[in-house]
């Protein structure tokens, strides 16, 4: 359930929300210079019964039958260095119909352009274009969507810092967002600070974000809620947790394991708890500071 609000007024001057966002903000400094490669994992909870009564490609499906994938394996890396970013995916998604698809996608900024490479070619682009959402792990791992492009921070923050991010051009313009701090609380053994943000529209509150911060972890993220209120404000749409912190140097941590669960949304307004799919992300290995040249920053060959 979506926890009440507690105005930033009774809690602390300057309001609490301020305080956490600028703590986050801290915190995301530590990590500017990153190498991480993670596998992720997609299932659909049917996935082993269809996968294993695999159909051909032939006869295609008929009309209005949907093929939904049922699994897909997808190996990231993102690497960030003074100012310039290298994002290169690679993976393969399978319907339990013919061969599994496979794909590869890169994005790379060196400081002026920003290049991007889809399987039918490279495109170069300008500077302003927003970086990947991967431009903001570790603390924007834990987000339920893969549509924020704009540090947590200022997700906690909202209000003009928010509408000033290049990130929430798209499919965010025309909302705004603010946040509360809601309570302190105690997660998996780690103190946290619970923060509510709410993305509104013309008609009102359209999702919630509801945020365990682990004061004594950077304030990384141990758990995400998110509602969409148009199905129902009592149940979650999606629940990520993140796990097996590890400290890769001291007083710097990072969450080695992710896990999201995403429900049926139309299962919610009866109440209940449907599994549509869930996503799981392994670290595979985390550089800090690392020191590659300029040209692996124009360089979108897919990794091995």
């Amino acid at each position: 359930m979506v926890p009440a609000i507690v105005t930033a007024a009774a809690l602390a001057l300057p309001p609490a929300e301020a305080l956490v966002a600028a703590a986050v903000e801290k915190n995301e400094a530590l990590y500017h210079d990153l190498d991480v490669t993670y596998r992720s994992v997609y299932r659909r909870p049917e996935a082993d019964a269809v996968l294993a009564a695999r159909r051909p490609a032939n006869p295609a499906p008929a009309d209005g039958e949907v093929s939904l994938v049922m699994e897909s394996v997808t190996t990231v890396r993102f690497v960030r260095q003074r100012g310039m970013y290298r994002v290169t995916t690679a993976g393969r998604s399978d319907t339990g119909i013919g061969e599994p698809d496979r794909y590869s996608h890169a994005v790379a900024h060196d400081g002026t352009t920003t290049r991007v490479r889809r399987t039918d070619g490279t495109e170069a682009v300008g500077p302003l274009r927003p970086a990947p959402k991967e431009a903001y792990f570790p603390h924007l791992w834990a987000s339920g969507s893969h549509a924020e492009r704009f540090p947590l921070s200022i997700s906690l923050a909202g209000g003009a810092a928010w509408e000033r991010s290049p990130g929430r051009r798209g499919m965010f313009e025309g909302y705004t967002r603010a946040g509360w701090v809601m309570d302190a609380a105690t997660l998996a053994g780690e103190p946290c600070v619970v923060v509510r943000c709410d993305l509104t529209g013309r008609r009102g509150v359209v999702t919630t974000d509801v945020f365990w911060l682990a004061a004594r972890k950077n304030f990384l993220p141990l758990r995400t809620e998110r509602f969409l209120h148009g199905f129902s404000s009592t149940l979650p749409l999606e629940v990520v947790t993140c796990g097996d912190f590890r400290e890769v140097r001291p007083g710097l941590w990072l969450p080695l394991e992710v896990s999201k669960t995403v429900y049926e949304r139309l299962e919610l307004p009866q109440n209940r708890l449907v599994v549509s799919h869930t996503e799981t992300a392994t670290v595979l290995g985390a550089v800090l500071n690392p020191r590659h040249p300029p040209a692996f920053f124009r360089d979108l060959t897919p990794e091995e």
